[in-house]
């Protein structure tokens, strides 16, 4: 993406499946939010406006896929690939094998019919010998194209943790970092060839946005570094149903705010910020308050956590809650 962005390119991101953490790096990147499209969760239609309204923002659009393309059944990338009409590039990890590589790309060409892959790009290569022995293996039995051999290094990796990749917010990569990987994606892959592959077509005239409905209700939305994971395609809904989203910090705000008819906590990492959290005694007394005077409150992962007795942390600590 960021290679893209850098010919000038506007990318326009998308996640396939219910995942937080990869949206969120792919907004470090392209400054803009990325779409879910979740065939299981919302359905072929509701994925394919997604897609189609969302893409008539930039000029090339960048599913990023889940696990193996097959894997996961009607969930899986290549359903949604299929679901979309749009084309399927691999991404194949050559850490451990050589011309056995061609063997599992054949295997992505004749799973499906309905489904070719147009594009391979071979990851973690190890040498010039290495590259000529699964290339000369491609290229004689698969009709997907290499486009790019991407070489192994051990210098670039990403933080992680039990749910997962740190989330872009908290900036696991430098822009120099960044900026390095640009280089090397432009350096080995031939993205003037993926973009002649890739054609990127879609209604001239995308489908109008959803009709916001007058505000009728204020609903208060915990937003921060502690409560991050939402998706904007349920955001958008809500404010399309009439509420007025009004986002506040548990971390650092100590009040709510005012006049709201709702609350809403969604899911993040309150385990890495409880004694933050707990320290904001006015902002959890408040919360006690409402629901106790019965204002409606949705709480999910983190923030269900987050009405609790309290959390303890991975130390053993223990930090009272709402």
């Amino acid at each position: 993406m960021a290679a893209l962005i850098r010919m000038g390119r506007r990318v326009v991101p998308f996640k396939c499946g219910p995942d937080f953490i990869d949206p969120s790096l792919h907004r470090m990147i392209c400054g803009t939010d990325s779409s879910n499209l979740d065939l299981w969760m919302s359905g072929e239609k509701f994925c394919h406006r997604c897609f189609v309204r969302e893409s008539s923002r930039g000029d090339i659009s960048i599913i990023e896929g889940v696990m193996g393309a097959f894997d996961g059944g009607v969930s899986s990338s290549a359903s949604l690939a299929k679901a979309l009409a749009v084309p399927l590039v691999l991404v194949l990890d050559t850490a451990s094998a050589a011309e056995s590589v061609a063997a599992v790309a054949k295997g992505f060409e004749v799973y499906d019919p309905q489904i070719r892959p147009v594009a391979i790009i071979l990851n973690r290569i190890a040498s010039t010998r290495h590259r000529s022995l699964v290339e000369e293996a491609c290229r004689a039995h698969c009709q997907a194209e290499i486009i790019g051999v991407l070489p192994r290094t051990e210098g670039f990796s990403l933080p992680s943790r039990h749910l997962g990749l740190h989330m872009g917010e908290e900036s696991p990569l430098s822009p120099e970092a960044i900026d390095q990987l640009a280089t090397t994606v432009t350096e080995h892959i031939d993205l003037e060839r993926l973009l002649t592959l890739t054609p990127m077509s879609q209604p001239s005239t995308p489908p109008p946005p959803g009709r916001k409905k007058e505000a009728r209700i204020r609903l208060a939305v915990a937003r921060d570094a502690a409560f991050c994971f939402y998706y904007p395609a349920n955001l958008e809904l809500l404010e399309q149903a009439g509420a007025q989203l009004l986002f506040f910090s548990p971390l650092h705000d100590q009040h709510l705010p005012a006049d709201i008819d709702g609350l809403y906590l969604g899911g993040g990492y309150p385990e890495l910020y409880g004694k933050e959290l707990s320290a904001n005694h006015g902002l959890l007394q408040q919360i006690r308050e409402q629901a106790n005077n019965a204002l409606p409150i949705y709480a999910e992962c983190g923030g269900f956590m987050y009405l609790s007795q309290g959390i303890r942390d991975g130390q053993g600590q223990f930090h009272p809650m709402a």
